[in-house]
């Protein structure tokens, strides 16, 4: 019998099937609550208008399935040490189950890993009668050193067009990116990880939201009072070391982030300011609209980045509907959809051709 062929590396081979499958799935069409915290608003915005074309490697979808494997994990080893855990909703629509929370008639939305209290059985970790927040995070260690000799990685050569004709990174432009775990435990989520605490916060706030059925959110995910705790847990996947905190809930990040939602999906001008005028450091060079925010590169062409689209919400003067929708001011009827018409504007975009 013949040998088999290896033609490619098997990793190559497994993430080049992987990434061709996720391209055909749809992004999100609502403001995330797991983004929308993130330091720079410019990306959140970006993210709604799917300016840029989403296309993740195959070497990143599988640590997003390491993630959720974690979740699964992690829930287990806190159900097996005496804690109460709830984490799947029967009534749920979506394949895990999962509590969904939402607001603004669907334009901000999110999804609970779950809620825990109870004690551990040796009583080193009480969390009392009441549930909390249960989050969970899967986050590496090690330290990463980027950009040693060019801005190839992680810029990349288009931007290093632009930005850096030469292509050289002079020595004291070095940067280091330290693990994120070791960071987090050291400093804690608030300080290190805002992006995870908003998340946070915004469950705990969204707690007291009514749905679209009336009932606020606690109710509704089968609790008996709006959520005041966290439980923040970080799973070290090179060393699996776990780091948990507490997490408060502080009124005014909930209401920033609904602030910032509505700013987001209500702004169609220029948009927000940019977090930097150059992509060549973090968060801006691992952001994936870096070549759309800094002029190298248009928005996508969809619906939502056209000048005659606008999305209404509830509350808006003289709309009355209970869901939010995206409406065409030129044709009248419902758009936000990839494929735009022969009447599409883009909205106003600065590029450096």
């Amino acid at each position: 019998m013949a040998a088999g062929v290896l033609k490619l590396p098997l990793g190559e081979a497994i993430d080049e099937t992987l990434a061709t499958a996720d391209r055909e799935s749809t992004p999100r069409r609502y403001v995330g609550a797991s983004m929308v915290a993130q330091e720079c608003e410019r990306a959140v915005w970006y993210d709604w208008l799917w300016a840029s074309p989403k296309e993740w490697t195959g070497r990143l979808l599988r640590r997003f399935d390491t993630g959720h494997t974690m979740e699964a994990r992690v829930i287990e080893y806190l159900q097996a040490a005496g804690f109460e855990v709830h984490h799947e909703n029967p009534r749920a629509r979506n394949a895990k189950k999962q509590y969904a929370a939402e607001w603004l008639g669907g334009l901000f939305r999110g999804h609970l890993d779950g809620f825990i209290r109870g004690a551990s059985d040796n009583h080193l970790v009480e969390l009392g009668d009441r549930w909390h927040l249960l989050e969970i995070k899967a986050m590496a260690s090690a330290k990463y050193a980027y950009a040693d000799d060019t801005y190839e990685t992680p810029v990349g050569n288009k931007l290093a067009g632009v930005y850096a004709p030469d292509g050289a990174l002079k020595g004291e432009d070095k940067y280091k990116v330290e693990g994120r775990w070791w960071k987090t435990k050291r400093r804690g989520v608030k300080a290190e990880q805002q992006t995870y605490y908003g998340q946070m916060q915004a469950y705990m706030g969204i707690s007291r939201e009514l749905t679209q059925g009336g009932k606020p959110h606690w109710l509704h995910w089968g609790l008996d009072a709006p959520l005041d705790h966290g439980l923040f847990v970080a799973v070290n996947t090179d060393t699996e070391q776990i780091h948990a905190e507490l997490v408060e809930y502080e009124p005014v990040w909930w209401k920033a982030t609904k602030a910032r939602t509505k700013r987001v999906v209500g702004n169609r001008g220029d948009g927000p300011a940019r977090l930097k005028e150059t992509p060549l450091y973090p968060p801006c060079s691992f952001c994936d609209h870096r070549e759309v925010c800094h002029g190298v590169t248009p928005m996508q062409r969809t619906c939502r980045t056209c000048q005659h689209a606008e999305v209404r919400a509830p509350g808006d003067e003289g709309f009355r509907g209970k869901r939010a929708m995206w409406l065409c001011n030129l044709h009248g009827h419902n758009c936000g959809d990839f494929v735009p018409c022969d009447d599409h504007l883009s909205l106003k975009e600065e590029l450096r051709f």
